[in-house]
């Protein structure tokens, strides 16, 4: 199978960047046009976001406290479990059902696999091998990469996806509850300030 040249996007307040191979040349900046433009021809997606949350704290929150999602945003993520292993190291796997600003009121569900995991530079990957996500892709991996920036921490969401038809949706939403993801990991951070 021939993959794709690969774009990758990083949203940032209002502003796109295209990093890497593309089509359209060197890493620069595009409008919205472009970003859709972009969105035609790549396999990947990246979500940045920055926090108050210190870097080791942050990969913390998100690698050694999974099950603890439903508690800290129960309007989105409706349960999380650990079905083999400790839910963080290499090999284990693990159940989440959740819900999608864009899918109404349809509980989602994804069964994923701890990938690879890199404690030194705090970035884990996971790779999803049953649940909803598979309807509509045949391949959707998610590594988070989190970077210290300041006091504070960076927090980069790559998502690795083939679609099983082209004309299936692309992730988007992800990248959104991604973003809810780790700025209610840092609310609960902040809770006691």
């Amino acid at each position: 199978m021939e993959m794709a040249r690969v774009a990758i996007v990083c949203h940032s307040y209002n502003n796109f960047f295209v990093l890497g191979s593309s089509p359209w040349g060197r890493d620069r900046s595009v409008g919205a046009e472009g970003v859709r433009r972009v969105w035609e021809d790549r396999r990947a997606a990246q979500q940045c976001g920055n926090s108050r949350c210190p870097a080791g704290k942050m990969y913390d929150l998100l690698k050694n406290h999974f099950t603890d999602l439903p508690v800290l945003f129960s309007e989105i993520c409706k349960s999380a479990e650990v079905l083999e292993g400790d839910g963080k190291s290499l090999g284990s796997v693990r159940r989440w059902t959740y819900l999608m600003h864009d899918t109404s009121d349809e509980l989602l569900e994804v069964i994923e696999k701890v990938v690879d995991v890199d404690d030194e530079n705090r970035s884990l990957t996971l790779s999803a091998i049953g649940g909803d996500v598979l309807r509509t892709h045949k391949r959707f991996d998610v590594k988070v990469i989190v970077t210290p920036k300041g006091t504070g921490s960076s927090v980069k969401w790559h998502i690795i996806f083939e679609k099983v038809n082209e004309d299936d949706p692309h992730p988007d939403p992800y990248l959104e509850l991604f973003n809810t993801t780790h700025e209610r990991l840092e609310l609960h951070y902040h809770k006691d300030e």
